[in-house]
């Protein structure tokens, strides 16, 4: 027999596992676009322009990657429903 605390210390973990997921696929994103703007910069010689713009765009791409998959995940985890949205928005006839 499981008690809540299992079930809550699953859910942590799982929760842990899905933030160091996105973060480590935020920071991938970064770290390639730093190299690819450097690189760029050897071959074109033109500075630090490339490596801003690799990381901008490591950046902007590790963003929508984060956001596409917290959205898939939001679509897979079922809702649960807090007992005052259930509750009638109408007025009693109370008092």
């Amino acid at each position: 027999m499981k008690n809540s605390s299992d079930t809550s210390s699953a859910s942590l973990g799982a929760q842990i596992m899905i933030a160091s997921e996105l973060g480590s696929a935020f920071a991938i994103c970064v770290v390639l676009g730093y190299f690819a703007g450097n690189w760029l910069d050897g071959m074109l010689k033109s500075g630090p322009y490339g490596v801003v713009g690799g990381l901008m765009l490591g950046m902007c791409l590790g963003l929508a990657l984060v956001v596409k998959r917290s959205n898939q995940l939001d679509k897979r985890t079922p809702m649960v429903k807090s007992g005052s949205s259930q509750e009638s928005d109408e007025p009693s006839d109370e008092g």
